[in-house]
């Protein structure tokens, strides 16, 4: 699905030496890829979405996971007749329970422990896990979550 490298700029940030960002995954890093700042911006955001509704027809179900992902598809417009519903940072789904197909939707893989504790809290497989950027190790034997379709590729950085 990767079309893209994430762009650069002010969406990636980079640690001074000896220093390391604190991700959400509770990682460190010396790369900090800025998806809710990318999202601001609406020739990005708009990439997204389009490729986001070209994995489900119209009508849908939508589950986003808190925050990254819940912006997401909070962007959905309602002529899509989609349902939408969120994974909440404690725990709760937000909004009707999938029955039958659905996409999962994150903004950033890093560990992807996130997307296994989602799909413990629906229940269910989707059909398809979307994320704006899989940062995984691309052979990581640890990864238990079926195949990520990430919108953006890693671009090659010199560190």
């Amino acid at each position: 699905m990767a079309t893209l490298d994430f762009p650069k700029g002010s969406y990636v940030k980079i640690a001074k030496p000896g220093e390391e960002f604190r991700l959400h995954s509770g990682g460190t890093s010396r790369v900090f890829y800025d998806v809710q700042a990318l999202m601001e911006n609406p020739i990005y955001a708009g990439y997204v979405l389009d490729k986001l509704l070209e994995k489900m027809p119209y009508g849908g179900h939508f589950v986003g996971i808190e925050r990254g992902g819940a912006d997401v598809v909070r962007r959905i417009p309602p002529e899509r007749n989609a349902k939408v519903s969120f994974i909440s940072k404690d725990g709760k789904l937000i909004g009707e329970k999938p029955k039958g197909g659905y996409v999962l939707v994150d903004d950033v893989a890093t560990t992807g422990k996130s997307l296994e504790w989602a799909l413990d809290i629906t229940g269910t497989k989707p059909i398809e896990t979307i994320v704006v950027l899989d940062r995984r190790p691309e052979f990581d034997p640890t990864n238990t979550v079926p195949i990520v379709n990430s919108i953006f590729s890693l671009p090659f950085l010199k560190i």
